[in-house]
């Protein structure tokens, strides 16, 4: 049958019941010596369920290696922490906050290796090249290595910082909320202004 010359053109192991190490000639002339002939086709279907169940694996195994080295940017951007949760991610790319290659994305878009992610968090802006992928979400070391933040990005996030400082300088509240003295101040002062009017 043409089977027959399909296995024994490909000369592979293949396994089957009392055949295990055999190559596909060699179950062929054992075949064909048996004395019936239903026993042969019996052979035949055995091997050819092998042979496409091994099929069948190896372009699963494929499909697998292939989506591995790709995940979706809202699982991403959860796994290298920049949110922590993925509805936060989501959110994020809905508003456009998220550029991958200079390209508004949507939440399935697959990003690898050498990818361009731009992602907007209040007034600093992260652009960062895609180094490793992950579907889980580890600790922040293993989230470090996921990506590398672009030197002028870098640059423009600490000039930023450094402007928000100063803006903030002028309130006289650099510590945080006002202490129970500078409220005692506060309230003062409005009693003082209330009652010039």
């Amino acid at each position: 049958p043409a089977f027959w010359l399909y296995a024994s053109s490909r000369k592979k192991l293949l396994p089957s019941k009392g055949t295990m190490g055999r190559s596909g000639e060699a179950v062929c002339a054992l075949a064909e010596t048996e004395a019936s002939a239903k026993a042969v086709t019996k052979k035949c279907f055995i091997i050819a369920l092998f042979v496409v169940r091994a099929v069948v694996i190896e372009a699963l195994l494929s499909k697998l290696m292939t989506t591995e080295s790709r995940v979706r940017i809202d699982k991403w951007l959860w796994a290298a922490r920049f949110y922590k949760t993925r509805s936060l991610a989501v959110e994020a790319l809905d508003g456009g906050k998220i550029l991958v290659n200079g390209e508004k994305v949507k939440r399935a878009r697959l990003v690898g290796s050498g990818d361009e992610v731009r992602v907007r968090m209040g007034p600093f802006e992260h652009i960062v090249l895609v180094k490793g992928v992950s579907e889980k979400r580890g600790p922040a070391a293993v989230a470090a290595t996921l990506y590398e933040e672009l030197p002028e990005s870098r640059k423009a996030r600490e000039a930023m910082a450094a402007h928000v400082r100063a803006m903030n300088s002028g309130t006289g509240y650099e510590t945080g909320r006002p202490s129970k003295k500078d409220r005692r101040q506060i309230e003062k002062f409005r009693r003082t202004v209330g009652d010039e009017r």
